[in-house]
């Protein structure tokens, strides 16, 4: 664990001064900002305890990545987490003061915790499993197969899937598609990882199969979860407007659901939401943002937006946020400008500058050199390597409010490629397969209305406005974007 050189002296609400040291073999190691998370440990002791804890009530939600690439999503049955650490002892952390727990790979039982304060240390799990409520029920998830939890506070805008009804878009291994409704309720499948399930279709957002030879599928649920699955039945009944048929699942490449009653609801799995209305607070979350260089507000689609200079505008969001590492992700806001600029940096995270990626950043021009007021998503590399972009079809500096969407999807089956998707006013416009090593974990702040790589030359500060920027920890499908488009269109 990297330490500071030096510990700052902290002071409590009560006034009581802390100065926390202690020594190691040759060299004496300081403890970097934990008092705020001490606090919050001895009051999680002293309330561990009373009676054992229920249903975690902080509302958190937790995103498990698994060591077989599954990704459960849900809440502990438990509210805070005991775990033991080298350096304190054995300790209780509430989910609420967590960020994330991460495991460096899979020959280790420690894991990096970081807290909600920003402080960082290598843990151990006390329990053999965690204890989760998901969309399909109660699990306990063994520990040993857990990669990483991410923790969300509680959302304002969950989608829920209640009783609607869900459309199947079934496509055949031979191009046909079928179109209708599920004759039963539920899908009944199995995972490696969890066993046998069953999981309501309004749960559960597309199945695909990697190929031909497998019957192994990929299983994206409506809330996040993604599991390698097989199917527990040979055919599926589906009521479509030609009548009714069974579909053997040997025919089937894919599913997509579609979910009709949703209308106005946000979907799942949003880390962090800046309307830009007055102010830079995150609306889902705890990544507030600090504006300085002379950042302006101007009428939005609804509200208010950020305006940004061509200057020393900018909105700094801190270094958690977007560290994306090799997980899905979509980032999603609205934009207007008029810029002439060849190049204008509009959002921008900078990673280490070796063989592997230096930046990732979202231009207007830039890579590949496009026209004037093309949108870009720029992947940069290190060691002289050719960078990795993504365009617009057309330039975005009309004038007018846009929205965008940015989505990485995994391929599925373990594969480790993925697709790059710009969604354009809620439709598709570009996208291209990304290579199977795509890491864009950082621990350098993302940056709105800057450049953050000083190679960038010639790149400019983003002039113009941008407003309800939104980052989902999943891959939205078209359907929500479209949703999240609509909520917004000031010309609807």
């Amino acid at each position: 664990m990297n330490t500071p050189d030096a510990l700052p002296t902290r002071r409590t609400k009560s006034g009581t001064r802390f100065n926390i040291r202690w020594l190691a073999p040759n060299h004496t190691v300081l403890l970097p900002r934990f008092l705020s998370a001490l606090c919050a440990l001895a009051f999680c002791s002293n309330q561990g305890q009373a009676a054992p804890a229920a249903t975690d009530e902080s509302g958190c939600q937790l995103t498990i990545e698994l060591r077989d690439g599954s990704r459960v999503v849900g809440k502990s049955l438990e509210d805070t987490l005991s775990f033991h650490s080298a350096a304190l002892g054995d300790m209780k952390l509430s989910w609420a003061g967590i960020r994330s727990i991460e495991y460096a790979d899979t020959n280790t039982g420690t894991a990096r915790l970081t807290a909600a304060n920003g402080d960082a240390f290598a843990i151990q799990f006390t329990a053999e499993s965690l204890r989760v409520e998901t969309g399909f029920g109660q699990t306990e998830l063994p520990v040993k197969l857990i990669r990483s939890v991410k923790v969300s506070p509680p959302g304002k805008l969950i989608a829920a899937a209640g009783t609607d009804t869900a459309r199947l878009t079934i496509e055949l291994r031979d191009g046909s598609h079928v179109i209708g409704k599920s004759l039963e309720g539920t899908l009944n499948f199995h995972t490696a990882a969890l066993g046998d399930l069953k999981l309501a279709w309004t749960g559960i957002r597309s199945i695909e199969y990697a190929g031909a030879s497998t019957d192994l599928a990929r299983l994206t649920a409506a809330n996040g979860d993604v599991y390698e699955v097989q199917f527990a039945i040979a055919s599926l009944g589906v009521e479509t407007s030609f009548g009714k048929t069974e579909l053997p699942v040997k025919l089937i490449r894919s599913i997509r659901v579609s979910v009709a009653g949703n209308a106005g609801q946000w979907p799942s799995g949003l880390v962090a939401r800046w309307t830009g209305d007055g102010n830079a607070k995150d609306s889902a979350g705890h990544y507030d943002g600090q504006e300085s260089g002379g950042l302006r507000y101007v009428p939005g689609p609804a509200g208010q937006a950020f305006q940004f200079n061509g200057g020393a505008a900018q909105v700094n969001f801190g270094s958690s946020v977007g560290n994306f590492g090799t997980s899905d992700f979509t980032i999603a806001y609205w934009m207007k400008t008029s810029s002439t600029n060849p190049k204008e940096a509009f959002m921008a995270k900078r990673t280490t500058c070796d063989a592997a990626f230096c930046f990732w950043e979202i231009q207007l021009g830039g890579m590949g050199n496009p026209p004037t007021g093309v949108l870009n998503f720029v992947l940069a590399k290190g060691g002289n390597q050719v960078p990795l972009y993504l365009n617009s079809s057309r330039p975005m500096n009309d004038g007018q409010w846009h929205h965008i969407a940015w989505v990485r999807q995994a391929a599925g089956s373990g594969s480790g490629a993925c697709q790059l998707l710009l969604y354009v006013d809620g439709a598709l416009d570009n996208s291209k397969t990304l290579p199977a090593v795509l890491d864009l974990a950082s621990q350098t702040p993302l940056i709105l209305g800057q450049n953050v790589c000083q190679c960038c030359d010639g790149c400019r500060p983003y002039r113009g406005a941008a407003a309800d920027l939104q980052i989902f920890s999943q891959a939205l499908s078209v359907e929500e974007i479209i949703t999240i488009y609509q909520a917004g269109n000031p010309r609807r």
